[in-house]
């Protein structure tokens, strides 16, 4: 059970943790921005700021996902040269989490773990080639790279509002893979595209 009496390092206000994998937290008073490290809530001295963009998704929504329970406990914004994304963190019924990406209206759902292998260097990633990630196959699609401008809520990775993301794209198979550079550790990310028939929200799912 992961401990849900947390306080804001900045401002004291109640700071529960809705999930196990939660790794940052943006206060809902302050708004200042935390990261959680061995059961330690360190500020870190940015401010979460995101302007309202449409979407069907808002913090705290709950629905369902392929017939998955999960609430919406926070949100990532990427900011590139032609436009932005959304990352929301969904904590799923059972205490798993994931990350449901909303990019022009396509919904992608993906797994997020550290990669613990050596991680092939950024620069050396190109459109077409096959890299392998311990025992992850991909093939590049894109690379690229971006900034997080805001955060809100809690979310399951190690960033905070303004740092840069440098990132490859690509596929296994049908899967969509993505690796993301931050600082000193690797994302790798696996997952799916969504449809609109199996993802559904609700505001009263758990009741």
């Amino acid at each position: 059970m992961w401990n849900d009496d947390y306080r804001c390092p900045t401002c004291g206000a109640p700071l529960p943790v809705k999930n196990r994998f939660v790794r940052v937290v943006a206060c809902d008073f302050c708004a200042n921005v935390s990261v959680l490290v061995d059961d330690t809530l360190t500020a870190s001295g940015c401010v979460a700021a995101l302007t309202p963009m449409p979407s069907m998704f808002y913090l705290d929504a709950r629905g369902t996902l392929k017939g998955r329970l999960f609430s919406a406990i926070g949100r990532l914004r990427y900011s590139y040269g032609d436009g932005q994304w959304d990352e929301w963190f969904l904590s799923f019924e059972n205490g798993e989490s994931g990350w449901l990406q909303e990019d022009a209206g396509v919904f992608t759902y993906f797994d997020r773990t550290a990669v613990t292998a050596d991680a092939p260097p950024y620069r050396r990633a190109r459109a077409g080639a096959t890299i392998q990630i311990g025992e992850q196959s991909m093939t590049v699609t894109e690379k690229g790279s971006a900034q997080i401008v805001g955060v809100q809520g809690q979310v399951g990775f190690p960033v905070v509002p303004g740092e840069p993301i440098m990132y490859v794209d690509g596929t296994a198979g049908d899967k969509k893979v993505s690796l993301e550079y931050a600082g000193y550790e690797v994302e790798l990310s696996v997952g799916y595209l969504v449809s609109r028939d199996e993802l559904t929200v609700k505001e009263e799912v758990w009741s």
